[in-house]
């Protein structure tokens, strides 16, 4: 918007997808007739990745430009994509036209990746399956097929041969010597909640029960917040100094049962993070309580937090960073059993290590190694390991998943959803991913700008969203199905999320709401319960 006063600031006075729109010009420019597009919303919310995709499909079809868009991202590839080529290992596992790849994918790889990913448009009704294993290193590559150490399929000449693309039909082709021996799904299957297969070590996907998705409600929830706030001042800009405050939470209320999982979704910069640090005390609350089996966390003398620390742990979202490279895997997870005094010695500090990492699907031997010698994902089972290794009830698990590849984010889901089965965790499972959490959570609450928009059990709010933020949240969340994508309505949420420094007044969402009206705009509405346990923040539902 503005694009004559846009031309006189600086990048860094834009937000994301203003700075994304600028890249888009500026590769419109030369007036191509082809744009590769490398991850180009990776690190923008779902409202504004919609915007720029739809943005560039617009463009491309306006302007005749043949555009390339390399992602992860099986939705976005659903939704935009015409022709799909999936690369395993820097080469071409298969290639084909959308609709066709999505509705019975050949290669054995694209059919984990399939498997591999929460559906946002079904409920959950089992676990995810996983890709056992990892992507070889490519410094000494595997003589045959790149992916046969990880086939269910694989035999002597996968492991010696490189398989061509195999033609399979009108501009469909599979590199797989297999490939005309195995059916093809008619879509992905799915694994039976059931099916436990044993927890093994690597980066294998460690395994679960089913978890009971309805157990009993305790009347005295684990935790529970009670109209959260929390404001920090900041230096304001210009010469004449002061401060501002940034309202980065207000009015939360909720509350996490034993044993069950709160989903917390919205946007970068709505507040969840802040939530988080307010539960594991590490910021204190400008007002609200937060109260952890039923006393309040800020009334608690030096012995009682020291306690609750104990019993209320976290999972951070970059396992490159949160986990020391200075210190191996064994003195990371020993750490805080010393500091709380759990253990009594080196050789019960080794056996208690060596079993929590067995409990998080890896090997005892790991315990010798430094982060930078384990992938990913392993990386996170460590930090798992970690939080577990306190005996906690209650776990902070802050976007765990996000910086993981597809198949590796299935395991760590499956993993957390073992945990819980196996030792009654209960946890608030911050993320922006709107599938995964439908999977893992039994509940969600849905944030906009320091506030809680809607609240309802995970089936009730992702099949009959009542409030519009929440709706429109689902509506620009691809989902990874062609056919589905075609039926489905493509509401693209105008504008930008407002800064927390000078909210709207009234409803936050006001500003981006269509279905705003002039009581909006003044007076903020109450969370109130519009049916059984389903609760919204919107005057136009009271």
């Amino acid at each position: 918007p503005d694009g004559d006063r846009r031309l006189d600031q600086y990048p860094h006075q834009f937000s994301g997808g203003m700075r994304q729109r600028a890249m888009i010009a500026i590769a419109l420019a030369c007036n191509p007739k082809l744009i590769i597009a490398d991850e180009p919303t990776t690190a923008l919310d779902v409202t504004i990745q919609a915007q720029i995709l739809e943005l560039m499909k617009n463009l491309s079809r306006d302007l005749g430009i043949a555009l390339v868009i390399i992602t992860h991202n099986l939705g976005v590839v659903a939704r935009y994509a015409d022709r799909v080529n999936v690369m395993y290992a820097a080469r071409l596992a298969e290639q084909a036209p959308a609709d066709r790849l999505f509705a019975a994918p050949r290669h054995p790889y694209t059919q984990g990746l399939m498997r591999s990913v929460p559906r946002l448009d079904r409920p959950r009704t089992a676990r995810l399956e996983t890709i056992d294993g990892l992507p070889p290193n490519l410094l000494d590559p595997p003589a045959g097929c790149r992916f046969a150490e990880r086939c269910f399929a694989a035999t002597d000449i996968c492991r010696n041969e490189v398989p061509p693309l195999e033609d399979l039909g009108p501009d469909h082709r599979a590199a797989c010597w297999h490939v005309h021996e195995l059916a093809p799904p008619a879509r992905p299957a799915a694994v039976p909640a059931s099916a436990r297969p044993p927890r093994g070590g690597g980066d294998q996907g460690a395994s679960s029960n089913a978890r009971g998705d309805s157990p009993a409600r305790p009347e005295t929830p684990l935790i529970e917040v009670k109209d959260l706030a929390k404001h920090f001042a900041v230096k304001a800009k210009g010469f004449g100094g002061g401060t501002a405050v940034v309202r980065a939470v207000s009015e939360v209320s909720f509350a996490v049962p034993p044993g069950r999982t709160l989903g917390l979704v919205g946007e970068s910069g709505c507040g969840k993070t802040t939530v988080g640090r307010l539960i594991l005390n590490l910021e204190k609350p400008t007002a609200g309580r937060v109260l952890f089996g039923g006393r309040d966390i800020a009334e608690s003398d030096a012995a009682e937090i020291k306690a609750m620390r104990r019993r209320v742990q976290a999972v951070f979202q970059d396992p490159y960073s949160s986990l020391n490279p200075r210190m191996t895997v064994g003195q990371i997870i020993a750490e805080p059993l010393q500091v709380h005094r759990l253990v009594e010695g080196r050789k019960a500090a080794k056996e208690r290590v060596a079993n929590l990492l067995v409990s998080v699907g890896l090997f005892s031997y790991m315990a010798e190694r430094y982060p930078h010698e384990l992938s990913g994902g392993q990386r996170q089972r460590v930090g798992i390991a970690r939080a577990l290794a306190m005996n906690p009830s209650f776990i902070v698990c802050d976007e765990p998943v996000s910086a993981l590849d597809v198949s590796i984010q299935a395991q760590i889901i499956n993993l957390l959803e073992d945990l819980q089965a196996d030792f009654g965790l209960a946890y608030l499972f911050i993320a922006h991913d709107l599938a995964v959490v439908r999977h893992i959570a039994h509940r969600v609450a849905v944030m906009y700008l320091g506030r809680i928009m809607e609240v309802a059990d995970r089936d009730e709010l992702y099949d009959s969203p009542a409030h519009p933020y929440t709706q429109a949240l689902l509506a620009a969340a691809p989902t990874p199905d062609p056919e589905a994508e075609k039926r489905r309505p493509h509401t693209i949420l105008a504008g930008e999320v407002p800064s927390p420094l000078s909210p709207p007044s009234g409803c936050v969402f006001s500003t981006r709401c269509p279905r705003a009206t002039g009581d909006c705009k003044v007076t903020v509405p109450e969370l109130r319960e519009i049916g059984s346990g389903h609760y919204a923040a919107c005057l136009l539902l009271q």
